[in-house]
């Protein structure tokens, strides 16, 4: 029981950063878009 808890909660930590990191790049995807079209 103890193992499966540790298990669930580095998924759950692994996920969470990795959500964060893709909206971290969307951001910067935006930003890049946006210099970009301004550049135009």
């Amino acid at each position: 029981m103890r193992h499966a808890d540790t298990v669930l909660h580095t998924l759950l930590n692994a996920h969470q950063k990795l959500v964060s990191k893709v909206r971290v790049n969307q951001v910067i995807e935006e930003g890049l878009l946006g210099m970009a079209s301004a550049t135009r």
